[in-house]
């Protein structure tokens, strides 16, 4: 990941660009989760969840996914720290 998607402290917290295919034709919106299953936690930590992208949306752009960006209904996320932090 690169380290301008690090959170505060470490990086500027921008979301990467990602992308994604396969969506069912019928797809209405779209809600994207992202956990990281190898945080020194007993569950994975959840940096984001967004809900309400567009069913065309297959790659949003390098900080689409902020919490200013106008791109879903529902914003929040929290870049990874390296783990000695």
């Amino acid at each position: 990941m690169p380290v301008r998607s690090a959170g505060r402290g470490v990086g500027d917290n921008v979301s990467p660009q990602l992308s994604w295919d396969g969506a069912p034709g019928d797809t209405q919106d779209l809600v994207l989760i992202v956990e990281d299953p190898s945080a020194p936690l007993p569950r994975p930590f959840v940096h984001a969840v967004v809900t309400g992208i567009a069913a065309s949306t297959n790659s949003p752009a390098e900080g689409a996914l902020n919490v200013t960006s106008p791109s879903a209904h529902r914003r929040a996320r929290r870049g990874p720290w390296p783990p000695d932090r």
